[in-house]
């Protein structure tokens, strides 16, 4: 009885998310939104933003105006998979001036900048030591210095008891 309960729900909620008003939808799922956004260079602000809050039917037919807005080609359908090709030129190519902060802004988190500051302020310091300074585990500093190492942010000069870090940003 109580698979029949559920599978009556699971049709209903389907249902109402999508074909039902924004008021209904809301009552059965308060947090139900479509968030749809365009950076084209500044990883720091939105160019453009747009947030649904409406069935199903309607939210694709919202993003499809979204994206005809930005982007030159439209989709296109190829053997039942919807494609798209996105010409970049060089004032929307990310890799055109890369530069030392990048990964500051972009790739890495809190603690990896914690651990890149540490290491650029004393490039002989220990796991050990950034363990103690920043209050996480030995190997939880390990894990991201090989993180920092596998993105060109640091590098390992000399033997690991007289080396030094060299920091790339």
């Amino acid at each position: 009885m109580l698979y029949d309960n559920s599978e009556k729900f699971s049709v209903f909620f389907a249902a109402i998310m999508l074909f039902g008003r924004d008021d209904v939808i809301f009552s059965v799922n308060s947090v139900y939104r479509t968030d749809a956004f365009l950076r084209k260079v500044n990883f720091d602000r939105y160019d453009d933003r747009l947030i649904v809050q409406t069935n199903l039917i309607e939210n694709y037919y919202l993003l499809l105006q979204f994206t005809e807005k930005h982007l030159w080609d439209k989709f296109y359908l190829e053997n039942d998979i919807f494609r798209i090709i996105v010409p970049l030129d060089d004032n929307y190519s990310y890799d055109v001036e890369i530069n030392k902060n990048f990964g500051i802004n972009f790739g890495i988190n809190d603690t990896q900048k914690k651990i890149l500051s540490l290491m650029n302020n004393n490039p002989t310091i220990t796991a050990a030591q950034i363990s103690e300074a920043i209050r996480i585990t030995k190997r939880q500093v390990e894990t991201n210095i090989n993180k920092l190492k596998t993105q060109g942010l640091i590098e390992r000069v000399g033997a690991n008891k007289n080396g030094k870090w060299i920091v790339n940003v």
